[in-house]
């Protein structure tokens, strides 16, 4: 799995924790999740990162989809990747201007 995904899924864990234990942090996060993260991580999401917080409930479940593929030809790595080599699905979260690998968690 590539460094960047893991360090995603960790701010993720880290995020959904402090929501589970803190109500307050809970309804910020919904409401204004870009500064509710920016404040629990000590970094600003910067303006052209759009972030959405969705609450699931017993009935609703939510999916999130990687981006769409750009239509044009993969690279063998991107293939060996699909294919099982890498198991992170292509895509490679370090390649953002925005990096959760760059946060002290």
């Amino acid at each position: 799995m590539a460094e960047g995904m893991v360090a995603r899924e960790r701010v993720e864990a880290r995020l959904i924790e402090r929501a589970s234990t803190d109500p307050a942090f809970r309804a910020r996060l919904l409401t204004e999740p870009k500064a509710a993260i920016g404040e629990e991580l000590g970094t600003p999401v910067p303006e052209h990162v759009d972030v959405r917080v969705v609450e699931e409930t017993g009935t609703t479940l939510y999916l999130v989809l990687p981006p769409a593929a750009s239509g044009r030809e993969l690279s063998e790595a991107e293939l060996e990747t699909i294919a099982g080599a890498g198991g992170d699905g292509g895509k490679d979260w370090s390649d953002t201007s925005w990096e959760f690998g760059n946060l002290h968690l």
